[in-house]
């Protein structure tokens, strides 16, 4: 199946992680037809400032709708 334009989703990976740990699903969605991102940041050296305006920028880049999806340890 064929990515569709307005099915666009973006990873944000954990403070510790790389988004290696997101992989499974990724595959799964883009083998749904959505448009898969993995937004990858330097979470040890990157200032939250800088994060935020690069994650605008790719979200605002993304015509139609935008998912974020991140995960959390409980």
């Amino acid at each position: 199946m064929s990515a569709t334009p307005n099915r666009h989703v973006i990873f944000i990976h954990g403070l510790w992680m790389t988004g290696v740990e997101a992989s499974v699903l990724r595959q799964r969605l883009a083998g749904r037809g959505y448009q898969v991102e993995q937004y990858h940041y330097r979470s040890l050296t990157a200032t939250a400032d800088s994060v935020v305006d690069e994650l605008q920028e790719r979200i605002l880049a993304v015509p139609g709708l935008v998912a974020l999806m991140w995960g959390r340890n409980p």
